[in-house]
């Protein structure tokens, strides 16, 4: 079983793959979304730093609920 560090890197390395191909398709745009998932992306490494089991746990559901396909 993977621990909650596990999936939630796994998490990010996909959202971050999905996010560099919306910055190249809409490389000037000051898109809600992208600002949106940037900002996830910070509050799952800032969770990861501090060791917050809690903060994690919502950093995955909201990096999951992020489309990327």
């Amino acid at each position: 079983m993977e621990s909650i560090l596990e999936v939630l890197c796994a998490e990010q390395l996909r959202v971050e793959e999905a996010l560099g191909y919306y910055k190249a398709l809409w490389p000037n745009s000051s898109c809600g979304g992208i600002k949106i998932i940037e900002d996830s992306l910070q509050d799952a490494g800032q969770a990861i730093s501090e060791g917050d089991l809690e903060a994690m746990k919502t950093a995955y559901k909201n990096l999951h609920n992020i489309k990327t396909n």
